[in-house]
């Protein structure tokens, strides 16, 4: 039992063996992307801490309406922009990263834009 380990990378469609260097080569930058996002998830704002933001109005029905008038009522105080970044960012699950490199722009950018909008949701709540 003393065999040497394979490794195998994909390559146009083709599994290919390859040494224990260029594997490692290979997947080093998709293990440390992977890490990246789930350590940039540790420190995003989540949906339901926007919520905490919210008054809790209790489970009724006529609640539920009052709660979505209001947060519609602060949603419409943001940019275009800003409500753009909040719709991808808590209610279609993108990260900040894939966002901006779907719309191509920087990551920080994204970042501000949402920082201003939650600012603004703090502002019009706590009026």
């Amino acid at each position: 039992m003393n065999e040497e380990k394979k490794y195998y990378v994909e390559v146009e469609g083709q599994t290919v063996e390859v040494t224990k260097d260029v594997y490692y080569a290979f997947k080093r930058p998709i293990w440390k992307e992977r890490k990246r996002r789930e350590v940039r998830k540790s420190y995003e704002v989540s949906f339901e801490q926007v919520e905490e933001i919210i008054p809790s109005l209790g489970p009724t029905l006529e609640d539920s309406v009052i709660e979505k008038t209001l947060l519609s009522e602060a949603y419409i105080t943001l940019t275009k922009r800003e409500q753009i970044v909040i719709k991808a960012l808590f209610y279609e699950g993108f990260t900040e990263c894939e966002f901006a490199n779907d719309f191509g722009i920087a990551q920080q950018n994204v970042n501000k834009s949402k920082k201003r909008a939650m600012k603004k949701f703090l502002k019009y709540f706590s009026e």
